[in-house]
């Protein structure tokens, strides 16, 4: 069994109306699936793209495993083609997610849209495992997303591994703009032996001091 345990947590933001950030976690008998979505703060209809996203994939997501392959690029660029189905004009959202196999003999996959990130942690290091799409130089302009009429199959990757990393952190913006702020304070605190105490310690370093809704998963895999 590979998967030990996760936390998750999506703190809104106090100068923020509503949360645009949504988690959506699915545990199988063989597999969990982890989704962090981030609706593009200018896109009128984020929210909406946001839900579009987790209907479809609750309600499908069993179609995309072969075998022993989850087809993650495959399953998201769907959930884009439903959301441009919908018709809803700014309908943009980011979205980082990740494939865990229960098993240690199955590769773990991942993907990702926009400027939500993975990273890889291990007591010694924090590393950053996915690529922004954004404009070099201006952090804040991201080149896609979901809902981005503009986008082809192609643009959808996936990339699939053996874990080498004991913790895996999903995270919006929100979450991580704070953490680098803090690197040091965080890496420790997210190798806390005890996940729900790195839970409750990480409340209280985002609450009222996230500028956007910062959202996180943290899984713990046996490697």
């Amino acid at each position: 069994m590979r998967l030990n345990t996760y936390i998750s947590d999506s703190i809104k933001s106090p100068f923020h109306e509503k949360n645009e950030d949504k988690i959506l976690i699915i545990n199988d008998y063989h597999y969990s699936l982890f989704f962090l979505f981030d609706g593009v703060g200018s896109a009128k209809n984020a929210y909406q793209a946001i839900n579009i996203s987790i209907r479809f994939i609750s309600n499908s997501y069993k179609k995309f495993l072969d075998n022993e392959l989850f087809n993650l690029s495959k399953l998201m660029f769907e959930v884009h083609n439903e959301i441009m189905r919908s018709n809803f004009t700014e309908a943009y959202s980011t979205y980082v997610a990740m494939f865990i196999p229960h098993s240690d003999e199955q590769k773990v996959s991942i993907s990702s849209m926009g400027d939500s990130r993975l990273y890889g942690i291990t007591n010694q290091y924090m590393q950053q495992l996915t690529i922004d799409d954004n404009v070099p130089g201006t952090e804040n302009v991201i080149t896609k997303s979901l809902g981005i009429s503009s986008l082809k199959e192609e643009d959808f990757i996936q990339k699939d591994f053996f874990p080498n990393e004991r913790r895996y952190l999903l995270s919006s913006d929100g979450f991580y703009k704070l953490m680098e702020k803090n690197i040091h304070i965080f890496h420790e605190k997210m190798n806390f032996a005890r996940l729900k105490n790195t839970k409750k310690a990480l409340y209280k370093d985002i609450l009222n001091n996230n500028t956007d809704d910062a959202s996180y998963i943290l899984a713990e895999v046996y490697v």
